[in-house]
């Protein structure tokens, strides 16, 4: 019962509203819940609400400044997520540009000719039920962005459900390098996420993967 709704929904405008290269799509409406939440035993939850995208109100920056005590540590740096990709043609190893909380001058991205390319992100001790999830394309490139996808949660990185389904979504281009994407989770708590491309998934027609500054919003369990 992990599968989400709204594969339809996820479906952009080619950016109607972005601010030029490298703007911001429009910000989504919440998908009603469709299911209560299925809270792991002995968790404690705190909601994380969507305000606009990259308002430093999501989980990943949550993680990176240790629940707002401190200063700004990137958590793929630190150790307290763990990022992974199919493969990395650009980007750092430990895979800080993918959790970086600001759209600035990152670049990450996977091989162009593998095709099933995905990112995928661990957060550990963290479960999180999905109601946003944010991403950015790469700086200095208005092309290869994202076009048909899943996002996907996992609790064991074996077993992968698709949160929500993405089919020819120009949400991403030339005006907007980074957009948010509503989702229904189904209730259900995932302590891993990834992005996996689709055959040729890109508006350039190929496998390359890119993806900079991803956050989610939602209910944490910690």
């Amino acid at each position: 019962g992990g599968k989400g709704k709204g594969g339809e929904g996820g479906k952009g405008k080619g950016g109607e509203g972005g601010k030029g290269k490298g703007g911001v799509a429009p910000s989504p409406s919440a998908i009603p819940a469709s299911a209560p939440l299925q809270v792991p035993s002995g968790r404690m939850v705190r909601e994380f609400t969507f305000g606009h995208t990259y308002d430093h109100q999501g989980i990943i920056y949550h993680i990176g400044t240790v629940a707002g005590r401190g200063a700004w540590a990137n958590p793929a740096e630190s150790g307290h997520i763990k990022v992974q990709a199919s493969s990395i043609k650009r980007g750092s190893r430990t895979g800080a540009e993918v959790c970086d909380h600001t759209f600035k001058e990152q670049i990450f991205f996977t091989d162009t000719n593998m095709p099933g390319s995905y990112i995928s992100i661990d957060l550990g001790r963290y479960s999180v039920s999905p109601t946003f999830y944010t991403f950015s394309h790469r700086c200095a490139m208005a092309d290869y962005f994202a076009r048909t996808w899943v996002f996907e949660g996992s609790n064991d990185g074996i077993q992968w459900h698709v949160i929500k389904d993405h089919h020819g979504d120009e949400t991403l281009n030339p005006r907007a390098f980074s957009a948010t994407w509503a989702v229904d989770a189904c209730g259900q708590f995932y302590s891993q996420f990834r992005i996996k491309l689709g055959p040729r998934g890109n508006s350039r027609g190929s496998n390359a993967l890119v993806v900079s500054c991803f956050e989610l919003y939602g209910h944490l369990a910690e």
